[in-house]
């Protein structure tokens, strides 16, 4: 069971890539936003 999920998991790289990368972007937009509104 555990090799089958890490190969799958190997398979789909990406995934984990688009999901970092789109929280990072919420994260500095709120981030900018917090700024903006602060200053």
């Amino acid at each position: 069971m555990t090799g089958e999920h890490q190969n799958k998991d190997a398979k789909n790289p990406i995934w984990s890539y688009i999901v970092i990368a789109f929280f990072g972007l919420l994260f500095a937009k709120i981030l900018l936003d917090v700024l903006l509104v602060g200053f």
